[in-house]
């Protein structure tokens, strides 16, 4: 496995500069909740709904990036990720929330929160203003950072819940764990010998996708947990 940042890349940087907030997202009674089985099933199914929402915002802004992409690989690497996160990853969700009596219809029936809104909002407004890069800075806590949590949590006894072990699974499977690592070395290319201006664009836009990561997080565990 892969998926972590060449220590002197620019990828890693962002990361470093951020370290606060990770801490706080492993840290998570949510994630940590998620790694031992202890999370009830409220909040999960809550967290279900919510990210189902969060993936479609998600495949639109990946739809974007292809629109914008920077050359033929861009076009073909973005339009392929909007498809499976249509696909594949919106389908595990089907079939997990079965599990949890949500049928399809009781997921696009979901109400986003506030914090979902937001999230998809700064994903899709980045990807509008037509920067591939800036749009990857976005990307990378939610694609790169579900590759973290996972393999963290992966590395400990798995889970009894199998909702919970597929999570785990599907974070970091060999293509989420190929599509961050292609990010991340889109970045770092494009990140090299850029002005301070741009680097701090950049910062600031991955850092606002941590926050949002971190206040899902929070969302699910808070509102889930009194639904």
């Amino acid at each position: 496995m892969s998926a972590a940042p060449a220590p002197d890349g620019f990828s890693a940087s962002l990361r470093r500069r951020t370290d606060d907030l990770w801490r706080e997202i492993h840290d998570h009674p949510f994630v940590q909740g998620l790694g031992d089985g202890s999370l009830s099933r409220e909040r999960y199914a809550f967290y279900l709904g919510q990210d189902y929402a969060y993936l479609v915002d998600y495949a639109r802004a990946m739809a974007l990036g292809a629109a914008h992409a920077d050359d033929l690989e861009g076009l073909c690497f973005f339009a392929e990720q909007a498809h499976l996160t249509l696909t594949q990853e919106m389908a595990l969700h089907r079939r997990v929330a079965a599990a949890y009596d949500l049928t399809e219809a009781d997921l696009l029936a979901v109400e986003p929160h506030p914090v979902s809104v937001a999230y998809g909002e700064h994903l899709i407004g980045t990807a509008r203003r037509g920067r591939e890069a800036e749009l990857i800075a976005a990307l990378l806590p939610c694609a790169l950072g579900y590759v973290e949590i996972a393999s963290r949590l992966a590395a400990r006894v798995l889970p009894d819940v199998p909702a919970y072990r597929a999570w785990i699974e599907t974070y970091t499977s060999e293509g989420m764990v190929a599509m961050a690592d292609w990010l991340v070395r889109r970045l770092d290319r494009a990140a090299e010998g850029v002005d301070e201006a741009t680097n701090t664009c950049f910062l600031d836009l991955y850092r606002t996708s941590v926050r949002m990561e971190l206040a899902f997080f929070t969302m699910a565990w808070e509102v889930g947990g009194a639904s």
